[in-house]
């Protein structure tokens, strides 16, 4: 039965999300966390949850920030993405984590398993939906040691579907992360046809306040 949530995050940050729940009687099930793109809601990836459970998944789908139900950013850090600023991305991995952290103490998921196959977690980021993914994986200085000691235990896959940073790739690609917590990558590629690039973002500081605005480029 597919439920609906709303975590409160580490900066009075509200996330909103719907959740498959567990596939019964599996004690060894993934949860797929899916952050949507642009100008879409989690809304779009509802589907999933019809087939997540015959593939010993638990899906969880977010409505990121600035969409419904979730909490809007503010000017200010409209402003840090504007002109760049590192602590925009650095707030994005300490929210990530904080729901880990909360999703694990609140649903008692399964750690990845001995052969890292199954259990723990698989985070997933479509188009643009990656910028809030990859962040986690990029300064493990952000967390707090026992935070990171927790979340090693759980974070198994980064999954990047349909980003537009690698426009020249054909096949999917599939290789180890060691710098930081011992994951798989999956990079699930635009065809070259579509010719993608990196674009920086197109919203400016002064804009209206709507749930439904465009919040960059992918």
């Amino acid at each position: 039965m597919v439920t609906s949530h709303t975590y409160k995050l580490v900066g009075d940050i509200d996330i909103f999300f719907t959740d498959s729940g567990p596939p019964p009687s599996s004690t060894d099930y993934t949860t797929l966390i899916v952050l949507h793109g642009s100008a879409f809601t989690g809304d779009g990836f509802e589907k999933l949850h019809n087939y997540s459970h015959k593939h010993n998944l638990r899906t969880v789908i977010w409505n990121r920030r600035d969409y419904p139900g979730s909490t809007q950013y503010t000017d200010a850090e409209i402003d840090d993405l504007n002109n760049g600023r590192k602590i925009f991305l650095d707030r994005l991995a300490i929210q990530v984590a904080d729901f880990l952290k909360q999703y694990i103490e609140k649903e008692s998921i399964p750690k990845i398993s001995a052969d890292r196959k199954a259990g723990g977690f698989a985070i997933m980021g479509w188009s643009m939906g990656s910028a809030t993914a990859m962040p986690l994986f990029s300064e493990p200085s952000l967390l707090a040691p026992e935070l990171y000691a927790l979340l090693e235990q759980y974070v198994k896959d980064l999954v990047l579907d349909g980003m537009s940073g690698y426009p020249q790739a054909t096949s999917i690609q599939l290789r180890p992360v060691a710098k930081i917590l011992p994951i798989s990558l999956l990079v699930l590629c635009f065809p070259p046809t579509k010719r993608l690039t990196i674009h920086g973002p197109t919203r400016t500081a002064k804009r209206p306040r709507s749930s439904t605005r465009i919040l960059d480029s992918g």
